[in-house]
Order: C-alpha cells, then structure tokens, then sequence
C-alpha cells in the first residue's frame, strides 16, 4: 500500500510489444526512449537513481532482470541509457526476441 508522504522508493517504465522485437537496434532504440522517460520521471520527483534496472521478457513469458549501481546517484537519460546497454549485453535479448522491455530506478536520494 502507497501512503501520501512516504518518499518514492523506486520509478519504472516498461512497455509490453504487441510485436516481439527481435532487431538488436530497435531494442536499443526501446531502451533509450525509457531511459528518456525514466529520466523525466526523475526529474519530476527530484531524485537521482543509485541503481538501474533492466527488465526483459522473452517470448516464452521467461522474465531476467539485471542492475546495476552507479558510484554516484545520476538522473541523466544518457548515464541511464549507458547502463541499460551494459545491462542488455548480460541478456539473450536479440538471439532470442523480447516481449517486454523494463527499465527503473531505486536508490533514490533527493536532488
């Protein structure tokens, strides 16, 4: 349960394809345009990411998820966006189609 006054403990974005992505270039085309909103959604709230998420789910419904911590909380889509490619190296995502991209935030600490 969600209190009003309860500072936010993480922020996400993920979109479910109605057409699985199999071209590693539209997959990172995905990514960038969550790490855009992910940053947006930070900037909202006022708060840096400690730790990124990556969230992927491939056609047979089989979900991995990956993160990463950064040595200094950052809100930037372009430090997002450059973990979440780290991140994507460490999946089968492109030898195996995805059906579901994820990317979010935790650790956060006010800006």
């Amino acid at each position: 349960m969600v209190s009003a006054g309860e500072p936010t403990r993480s922020i996400s974005v993920e979109e479910t394809y109605d057409t699985d992505l199999s071209d590693p270039e539209v997959i990172r085309t995905e990514l960038l345009a969550h790490a855009d909103r992910l940053a947006s959604r930070l900037h909202a709230e006022s708060v840096s990411a400690g730790v990124v998420q990556l969230k992927v789910r491939y056609p047979d419904f089989t979900t991995v998820t990956r993160s990463h911590t950064f040595p200094e909380p950052v809100w930037a889509a372009r430090d997002l966006f450059a973990a979440a490619l780290e991140l994507l190296e460490r999946t089968d995502a492109g030898p195996i189609a995805v059906r579901l991209l994820g990317l979010g935030a935790s650790g956060l600490v006010e800006v």
